[in-house]
């Protein structure tokens, strides 16, 4: 690469934004005092907020002017990486790319031939079942987008989301259409707590929604507000975290056979299953 277009470090001798805002603020205060004027600490900080706020519109502007070719840069340089981590691993990420897509097209081929059916028989446990698949293919593309651009902490945090997620399909197969039905109605009322914890939320704006959640919550009881309220039968009333669930999962031999370790397109596969 050529020297001029490397992108040149500041040395020690160069001058730093911030030195100079100290500079300015210490020469304020100094020819006010040269010029026989006592500051108190109220004008001091008023002295100093002032000069940080004309520095900072200073700042703002010039970092506006900037932002196209340095963004331009950063994108380029982003870009390559993720272009050189395709490269290098190609095969590992075509092979879960295509797993997705077979399970994709497994769960729309499963839901349009089996969801009038599930209807008619008022079958929870398929509508649980088809929500947790389509998270399991949400969260599977959030793992494959941070893996592709070097993420890897950040997809092991979504693959831990995943392998609940398989935890819950466990735990749903197990129990049957009673533990479903309060899934499916413990998925509104937190869809209806998150509404009305939107700043802009308006009275009445989700009336159909919060219809449901106060029914949901009639029904199976104050504890549908938790976190894993709908599977408070199993791990606890006042539980509010998803640490005994596996636990519960683990209680019977199909289970069991879950672990950490599964990899990613293990679990993709064991959701799609599921049905």
């Amino acid at each position: 690469m050529d020297g001029q277009n490397k992108k040149k470090k500041r040395t020690a001798s160069e001058p730093w934004a911030m030195d100079e805002l100290q500079h300015d603020f210490e020469k304020i205060i100094r020819q006010t005092c040269e010029e026989g004027d006592s500051l108190t600490q109220r004008q001091i900080e008023r002295i100093a907020s002032g000069t940080v706020k004309s520095a900072g519109r200073l700042y703002y502007r010039s970092l506006i002017a900037s932002a196209p070719p340095m963004l331009a840069e950063r994108r380029k340089q982003q870009a390559g990486f993720e272009l050189r981590n395709l490269r290098r691993w190609r095969k590992a990420f075509d092979l879960l790319e295509a797993i997705w897509v077979c399970c994709e097209e497994m769960g729309c081929a499963l839901n349009g031939h089996y969801r009038p059916q599930a209807v008619q028989e008022q079958d929870h446990v398929f509508e649980a079942m088809t929500y947790l698949h389509a998270k399991a293919l949400l969260v599977t593309s959030e793992i494959i987008c941070l893996l592709k651009g070097g993420f890897a902490d950040g997809a092991l945090t979504r693959w831990r989301t995943l392998y609940e997620n398989n935890v819950i399909a466990t735990l749903i197969r197990q129990e049957g259409q009673e533990l479903a039905l309060r899934y499916v109605a413990h998925s509104r009322v937190q869809a209806w707590l998150r509404a009305e914890a939107e700043p802009d939320h308006l009275p009445n704006e989700d009336a159909e929604l919060q219809k449901q959640a106060e029914f949901a919550i009639s029904t199976f009881g104050e504890e549908m507000k938790n976190r894993h309220g709908w599977a408070s039968k199993l791990v606890g009333k006042k539980s509010r975290h998803s640490r005994k669930l596996p636990q519960s999962a683990a209680m019977r031999p199909r289970a069991a056979s879950m672990n950490m370790r599964l990899s990613i397109s293990t679990s993709i596969i064991e959701c799609s299953m599921n049905y």
